[in-house]
Protein backbone atom coordinates (compact mmCIF):
# COMPACT_ATOMS: atom_id res chain seq x y z
CA UNK A 1 0.00 0.00 0.00
CA UNK A 2 1.26 3.46 -1.08
CA UNK A 3 0.75 6.43 1.52
CA UNK A 4 2.24 10.02 1.92
CA UNK A 5 3.52 11.24 4.72
CA UNK A 6 3.20 14.68 6.19
CA UNK A 7 6.67 16.24 7.97
CA UNK A 8 4.76 16.40 11.52
CA UNK A 9 3.85 12.32 11.13
CA UNK A 10 7.47 11.98 10.13
CA UNK A 11 9.08 14.35 13.35
CA UNK A 12 6.65 12.60 15.40
CA UNK A 13 8.24 8.92 14.54
CA UNK A 14 11.49 10.54 15.15
CA UNK A 15 9.98 12.05 18.44
CA UNK A 16 8.13 9.21 19.96
CA UNK A 17 9.43 5.69 20.58
CA UNK A 18 6.23 3.49 20.69
CA UNK A 19 3.90 6.49 19.05
CA UNK A 20 2.02 5.70 16.44
CA UNK A 21 3.76 7.84 13.86
CA UNK A 22 7.12 5.45 14.84
CA UNK A 23 4.85 2.26 13.82
CA UNK A 24 3.78 3.97 10.76
CA UNK A 25 7.90 4.77 9.92
CA UNK A 26 8.89 1.14 10.95
CA UNK A 27 5.82 -0.50 8.92
CA UNK A 28 7.57 1.36 6.02
CA UNK A 29 11.34 1.00 7.02
CA UNK A 30 9.97 -3.22 7.27
CA UNK A 31 8.57 -2.43 3.63
CA UNK A 32 5.12 -3.26 4.61
CA UNK A 33 4.47 -0.15 3.61
CA UNK A 34 5.34 1.98 0.80
CA UNK A 35 6.09 5.43 0.81
CA UNK A 36 5.78 8.00 -1.81
CA UNK A 37 8.22 10.71 -2.01
CA UNK A 38 8.92 13.43 -4.36
CA UNK A 39 11.81 16.09 -4.35
CA UNK A 40 10.00 18.69 -2.12
CA UNK A 41 8.88 16.22 -0.18
CA UNK A 42 11.97 15.10 0.70
CA UNK A 43 13.62 18.45 1.03
CA UNK A 44 11.05 19.40 3.74
CA UNK A 45 11.92 16.14 5.38
CA UNK A 46 15.48 17.00 5.65
CA UNK A 47 15.00 20.07 6.37
CA UNK A 48 12.75 20.11 9.54
CA UNK A 49 13.85 16.41 10.87
CA UNK A 50 17.87 18.15 10.88
CA UNK A 51 17.03 21.27 12.42
CA UNK A 52 19.21 21.85 16.14
CA UNK A 53 15.74 22.19 18.13
CA UNK A 54 14.67 18.96 16.55
CA UNK A 55 17.60 17.42 16.43
CA UNK A 56 17.89 18.23 20.33
CA UNK A 57 14.47 16.81 20.68
CA UNK A 58 15.16 13.87 18.98
CA UNK A 59 18.22 13.56 20.75
CA UNK A 60 19.98 12.05 18.07
CA UNK A 61 22.65 13.84 15.17
CA UNK A 62 22.69 14.57 11.64
CA UNK A 63 23.96 11.03 11.01
CA UNK A 64 21.75 8.97 12.48
CA UNK A 65 18.93 11.23 11.12
CA UNK A 66 20.71 10.74 7.76
CA UNK A 67 20.95 7.42 7.91
CA UNK A 68 16.99 7.09 8.27
CA UNK A 69 16.48 9.30 5.18
CA UNK A 70 19.37 7.38 3.35
CA UNK A 71 16.64 4.45 3.74
CA UNK A 72 14.06 6.38 2.75
CA UNK A 73 15.71 7.72 -0.68
CA UNK A 74 16.76 3.88 -1.35
CA UNK A 75 12.96 2.06 -1.26
CA UNK A 76 10.68 5.10 -1.07
CA UNK A 77 8.50 5.34 -4.28
CA UNK A 78 9.85 8.32 -5.97
CA UNK A 79 7.60 10.57 -7.98
CA UNK A 80 8.17 13.00 -10.26
CA UNK A 81 5.83 15.96 -10.01
CA UNK A 82 4.88 17.01 -13.97
CA UNK A 83 2.22 19.83 -13.04
CA UNK A 84 0.91 21.42 -10.51
CA UNK A 85 -1.91 20.42 -8.72
CA UNK A 86 -3.14 23.41 -6.62
CA UNK A 87 -6.46 22.63 -4.05
CA UNK A 88 -5.62 26.07 -2.84
CA UNK A 89 -5.34 24.53 1.07
CA UNK A 90 -4.93 26.56 3.70
CA UNK A 91 -1.44 26.10 4.30
CA UNK A 92 -0.03 26.74 0.80
CA UNK A 93 3.06 23.50 1.77
CA UNK A 94 -0.01 21.35 2.11
CA UNK A 95 -0.31 21.43 -1.63
CA UNK A 96 2.75 19.56 -2.56
CA UNK A 97 0.88 16.49 -0.58
CA UNK A 98 -1.89 16.62 -2.49
CA UNK A 99 0.06 16.41 -5.73
CA UNK A 100 2.33 14.24 -4.70
CA UNK A 101 -0.37 11.67 -3.82
CA UNK A 102 -2.11 12.36 -7.45
CA UNK A 103 0.69 12.04 -8.98
CA UNK A 104 1.44 8.69 -6.83
CA UNK A 105 -1.60 6.72 -6.79
CA UNK A 106 -1.16 7.06 -3.17
CA UNK A 107 -4.56 5.83 -1.01
CA UNK A 108 -3.73 7.42 2.29
CA UNK A 109 -2.31 11.20 3.32
CA UNK A 110 -1.46 10.46 6.58
CA UNK A 111 -1.08 14.55 8.71
CA UNK A 112 -1.61 15.33 12.05
CA UNK A 113 -3.28 18.42 10.89
CA UNK A 114 -6.60 17.18 9.19
CA UNK A 115 -8.35 20.26 9.77
CA UNK A 116 -6.09 21.91 7.12
CA UNK A 117 -6.83 19.53 4.43
CA UNK A 118 -10.89 19.64 5.65
CA UNK A 119 -11.67 23.33 6.07
CA UNK A 120 -12.66 25.73 3.17
CA UNK A 121 -11.68 22.48 0.89
CA UNK A 122 -12.92 21.17 -1.79
CA UNK A 123 -10.91 18.12 -1.73
CA UNK A 124 -12.89 14.98 -2.78
CA UNK A 125 -11.65 11.73 -3.76
CA UNK A 126 -12.79 8.66 -4.04
CA UNK A 127 -9.61 6.32 -3.54
CA UNK A 128 -7.82 8.97 -1.46
CA UNK A 129 -8.22 9.24 2.09
CA UNK A 130 -7.05 12.01 4.33
CA UNK A 131 -6.32 10.21 8.18
CA UNK A 132 -4.57 10.87 11.39
CA UNK A 133 -1.34 8.82 12.31
CA UNK A 134 -4.27 7.06 14.68
CA UNK A 135 -6.95 6.70 12.41
CA UNK A 136 -4.50 5.05 9.90
CA UNK A 137 -2.93 2.17 12.46
CA UNK A 138 -6.64 1.25 13.01
CA UNK A 139 -7.26 0.60 9.43
CA UNK A 140 -3.98 -0.84 9.27
CA UNK A 141 -4.76 -3.61 12.27
CA UNK A 142 -7.77 -3.73 11.30
CA UNK A 143 -7.12 -5.01 7.82
CA UNK A 144 -3.37 -6.32 7.48
CA UNK A 145 -2.48 -7.95 11.26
Amino acid sequence: MLVVIDTNVMWQAFKGKGSVSREILNHIVRRKLEIALSEAMFLEYEDVLKRPVSLSQFGLTVAQVDTVLDLLLAIGKWQKIYYRFRPNLKDEADNMLVELAVASGAKFIITSNIKDFTIRSDLNFDDLKIVTPVQFIHIWRQNYE
